[in-house]
């Protein structure tokens, strides 16, 4: 498995700021398990982009919640999360953004897995506006 995320990284990554780095990749993809529980604790960043400052920036993943999914084709799906605004966290006004995780569906050693490809930030307005996210549990997409 390990290979398989490391040549599935390298690959993602040719078209990533540079200054995404493995172990990003690999704490983004904590963001999939977060819409399957209703409480998740863990310790990791997760890492997104910011397009007006062409930069990355990390909000702990403990502050994130899951507020719906939207296909893209076949086998890429948006996740959207918001920063939980009750805990003290103002960094770039991130309660006033919504992260959009791009996830692939991905064949790893002959399991489908979801892989965080690419995460950042958008304005509030242009999540209400521009999409319109499946609520219910992210199972609901096999079936």
């Amino acid at each position: 498995m390990k290979n398989g995320l490391e040549a599935y990284y390298a690959e993602l990554t040719a078209a990533l700021p540079s200054l995404y780095t493995p172990e990003a990749f690999h704490d983004n993809q904590a963001l999939p398990l977060i819409a399957d529980e209703e409480s998740f604790s863990l310790s990791k960043q997760i890492t997104y982009y910011v397009q007006e400052l062409d930069k990355l920036e990390t909000v702990p993943v403990k502050l994130l919640q899951f507020c719906g999914y939207e296909p893209i084709d076949g086998e890429h799906y948006f996740f959207f999360y918001k920063v939980n605004s009750e805990k003290q966290y103002d960094k770039l006004n991130a309660s006033q953004r919504v992260l959009r995780a791009v996830i692939a569906l991905v064949p790893i050693q002959g399991f489908l897995r979801l892989l965080v490809q690419h995460v950042e930030a958008i304005a509030e307005s242009c999540f209400l506006n521009e999409h319109q996210p499946i609520t219910n549990r992210w199972q609901a997409m096999a079936g």
